[in-house]
């Protein structure tokens, strides 16, 4: 299951059946603040985003997005939704999965072979996806893996993973199935052969989310144009839109450059006409859009602004209002609707919403033909009331099977009472003064006085007798005297527990050398960048540096399309590319749950972007949009080093003089890094995935994500442990302690891999007599029979073959590479010479690492120049790619 702690202090209660003396409540209330702090620590630790195979989300458990700016949830313990949450407040759903349908005890569930639904204890299941035959197929040979993830722009997705290619296919999303909120990047459309449309459609008022009376979507008639209808009739039409935008809709709203309302609408077709669509998206990646039908056919918009104060609503307003305000319909584009009025009165005569209760003494309930059998919505309510002389009053019914109207005749009295939840529309004679102009909004008053916010819906009314009948009593607010004085202890006791909090980010901010500074924005970055990487001091070493704008990488990737996918690597997929004058590149899209954050990401391409060697792959430049980063590269054309050393096919190219080459080529970038780049630099996951080949077949080491500057003669010691078996040096994955002589032992698996056509890892414990490759070449040195080792590709080749003295000289290279101890290994300075100079006598390698144990003595790691704090109380982390 999928736990997270973001329960509102709003849904806590205390029985009223335990009562508390004086003298035992602040122990009995620091008890339970020390266990909600408890609590808090172990659930922070569960946090996710993704719900797997196998696993469900219950009711009082939270799948927060990545930022936590969107929540899916049980709402009102009886729908499952999708609420925003902006400067710590929670807003009402944008999306419900389940809004026509309540269930009890609610539980999501993904079940092994991908089947998606709803369950509640009153035998209530909903479907939301079943797979199909060849997907169930798939899941149950392990062939994928299916994942449902809630995403940062609102958006609840069912994805499956192909483990082999790693491409991802989408099975379903909560994007094209919207209730009454439409998001930015979210569409309306209308299928003409089909006939399937996505549009909006109201709640039946503004407590309860069941389907209502208004629908927000494009005109059937193949035209560029959004209506609003009222029970299929039409409400509103936004008019044609056409090349310059002109619609009913309020011109502040269209897209002009000097409009603080940064909204981007478009409307466009199908390639084949069938299908129109309707989006918008912001004008700034730090705001948030949102469109709301509400209950009585208004369309409100939304704008949440994530760089404000707050991260609340900047504005909010109402574009489309179809009402009538002496005399004069209040939108452009309202239709004049043809309804049944009572004769005593005006049509623009509002009822006033109100909260409270009915005066049981003073009330004469209503009855109205239909009012108890139909799925009737507030407007509904309203129209009927409205064509009645007699009624003065209405409200929402909201029944376990129906929802209904309730009525009140003249002579009713209501008692007005902000602190009762239960809403009533009245006439202002009702409640006992001359008629005036009402309130024309639609929204309960909030209970709270937050102009930055958009009006909250209020809690839905359980039942049609708590309307008629309830009355609740004045607090008596004398009892809660005795536990203000713990109340302020507690909050004296979180005071502190926060500025301890603070103090220790500022202390660990300060430890790992951070600073106490704010989190640079991407625009930030950006200006960072240009300085550093453009300076007069830099401008030799890299005057090709370009920071691309993210149309210019979605272009010349044809979107990021899987087609144009080369592979996926430890921090992300890699695309390829052609700029606007026909270079080709690789972009190299990071993952959001790489680990790397801006400082990192800007720490990284101003190392590469300074590198310049013809064995290290270049750095063209990068892009910063939003949450997304990307590296572009030179493109090269044959692949990585493992899509041909590992393919009987694919090595039948590389013959012993390009192995050789390949071989070499990675010794001297190598060296440059360690030795002659302007910083010492290891790389810390060097492997043959890592190492490019050009159109020439000259190798280029790639993939910098987890490198590291030193300086000279040092070793560092991490906790948290990046690399890839096979590849790690014992002293790296074991201890965490890792130095130059990490980069040569990976060095020396990969010249091993390069002479034998094999992975490391590619021996099998069960039926091999070797634990890996290492061992095999061990094994054969000691029995003077190296060659054999040799690929049966190269021993067969029947042109040009290698000489056999070559080969074992390389073979005895590697064997020094991947000695155990640290100290027995040659820098990459002497194994540059060991290539160049065939006269060279080299020492007899000792004992490699990883044969079927590890025999290190605690002094050896003592014998080199180290700088390694240890932590009892850490566990370290191995992140294996």
């Amino acid at each position: 299951m999928i736990h997270q702690l973001v329960h509102a202090s709003k849904y806590a209660t205390m029985p009223s059946s335990s009562p508390i003396t004086t003298s035992s409540t602040p122990l009995v209330l620091l008890v339970i603040y020390f266990l909600l702090v408890l609590r808090h620590q172990i659930s922070f630790s569960n946090a996710a985003s993704t719900i797997k195979q196998g696993q469900t989300l219950e009711e009082g458990e939270i799948l927060n997005s990545s930022t936590g700016v969107f929540q899916l949830t049980f709402y009102i313990q009886r729908y499952l939704a999708i609420l925003p949450v902006f400067g710590n407040i929670r807003y009402e759903p944008v999306w419900i999965a389940n809004r026509d349908t309540k269930v009890s005890s609610g539980v999501l569930s993904l079940d092994r072979d991908g089947v998606f639904k709803l369950n509640g204890d009153n035998d209530v299941s909903i479907v939301l996806y079943s797979p199909k035959p060849d997907q169930v197929a798939r899941t149950r040979r392990n062939d994928s893996s299916i994942t449902a993830t809630m995403l940062d722009n609102g958006n609840f997705v069912l994805v499956e993973r192909d483990w082999s290619t790693g491409n991802e296919q989408l099975w379903w999303q909560s994007f094209d199935h919207p209730t009454d909120t439409l998001l930015s990047g979210m569409r309306l459309s209308f299928n003409q052969t089909t006939g399937e449309s996505k549009a909006l459609t109201s709640w039946v008022s503004d407590t309860v989310p069941n389907s209502g009376a208004f629908t927000l979507g494009i005109n059937p008639n193949n035209t560029r144009e959004l209506l609003i209808l009222q029970r299929g009739i039409i409400f509103w039409r936004s008019g044609v839109w056409d090349a310059k935008n002109k619609t009913n809709l309020p011109s502040k709203w269209m897209n002009q450059t000097d409009s603080p309302y940064k909204f981007n609408y478009r409307f466009f077709s199908s390639e084949n006409n069938v299908e129109n669509y309707f989006t918008f998206t912001g004008k700034s990646n730090s705001t948030i859009l949102v469109w709301v039908l509400r209950s009585m056919g208004e369309l409100q918009s939304f704008q949440f602004d994530m760089d404000s104060k707050g991260g609340g609503a900047t504005f909010r307003e109402t574009m489309v209002e179809c009402g009538m305000r002496d005399g004069e319909i209040t939108t452009e584009g309202c239709e004049k609707q043809e309804k049944v009025v009572c004769s005593r009165r005006s049509a623009s005569e509002k009822f006033e919403m109100m909260r409270g209760r009915v005066d049981a003494n003073y009330s004469t309930p209503l009855t109205l033909m239909g009012e108890t059998n139909m799925n009737a919505s507030r407007s509904d309510c309203m129209d009927k009331c409205m064509s009645n002389c007699s009624c003065v009053a209405y409200a929402m019914a909201d029944s376990t099977d129906q929802i209904g109207c309730l009525f009140w005749s003249d002579g009713s009295r209501f008692i007005k009472d902000n602190e009762l939840d239960d809403v009533f529309y009245v006439l202002p004679e009702a409640m006992g003064r001359k008629k005036e102009p009402a309130r024309t909004d639609s929204t309960p008053p909030a209970r709270t006085n937050t102009s930055s916010a958009p009006p909250k819906k209020s809690p839905a009314v359980t039942n049609t007798e708590s309307i008629a009948t309830k009355s609740k009593s004045r607090k008596k607010w004398w009892i809660f005297f005795p536990i203000i004085g713990p109340v302020i202890l507690v909050f004296f006791l979180i005071v502190l527990r926060w500025k301890r909090i603070k103090r220790l980010a500022k202390f660990k901010e300060k430890l790992m050398g951070k600073g106490v500074g704010s989190r640079p924005s991407p625009q930030q970055v950006l200006t960072q960048l240009k300085t550093t990487t453009h300076s007069n001091e830099d401008s030799e070493q890299c005057p090709d540096f370009q920071l691309f704008s993210f149309d210019c990488i979605l272009s010349a990737t044809n979107n990021l399309s899987a087609s144009n996918k080369l592979g996926e690597g430890g921090f992300g997929p890699v695309y390829k590319g052609k700029l606007l004058k026909g270079k080709e590149v690789a972009v190299k899209r990071l993952s959001r749950s790489s680990g790397q954050g801006l400082q990192e990401f800007k720490n990284e391409i101003t190392l590469i972007a300074k590198l310049q060697h013809m064995n290290l792959v270049k750095l063209l430049g990068c892009c910063i949009h939003g949450e997304e980063r990307m590296l572009i590269y030179e493109y090269m054309p044959n692949k990585s080093l493992d899509s041909l050393i590992f393919d009987p096919v694919g090595r039948q190219v590389l013959d012993w003089r390009k192995r050789l080459m390949i071989i070499e080529g990675i010794a001297q970038g190598l060296l440059y890094l360690h030795k002659y780049s302007r910083v010492k630099i290891i790389h810390r996951d060097l492997k043959t995935s890592n190492v490019l080949l050009d159109a020439d077949m000259n190798p280029k080491i790639s993939d910098f994500g987890t490198a590291r500057i030193f300086k000279q003669n040092e070793s560092k010691c991490t906790n948290r442990i990046i690399g890839t078996y096979g590849y790690m040096s014992p002293e790296y994955a074991m201890d965490g302690i890792f130095s130059v002589k990490s980069d040569v032992f990976s060095f020396g698996v990969i010249l091993l891999e390069i002479i034998s056509g094999r992975k490391n890892t590619s021996f099998n414990i069960q039926f091999d007599t070797h634990l890996n490759l290492i061992g095999y070449a061990w094994d054969l040195w000691q029995r003077n029979v190296v060659i054999e080792m040799m690929d049966s590709i190269l021993a067969n080749a029947s042109c040009s073959p290698p000489d056999d003295n070559s080969v074992r000289r390389c073979i005895h290279v590697g064997l020094l590479c991947v000695q155990e101890r640290a100290v027995d290994r040659p820098t990459m300075s002497e194994v540059v010479s060991m290539f160049a100079n065939e006269a060279m006598t080299l020492p007899s390698p000792k004992q490699p690492a990883f044969l079927v144990g590890r025999n290190v003595v605690a002094q050896n790691t003592r014998e080199e120049s180290e700088i390694c704090s240890h932590n009892d109380v850490t566990i370290s982390t191995l992140s294996v790619r």
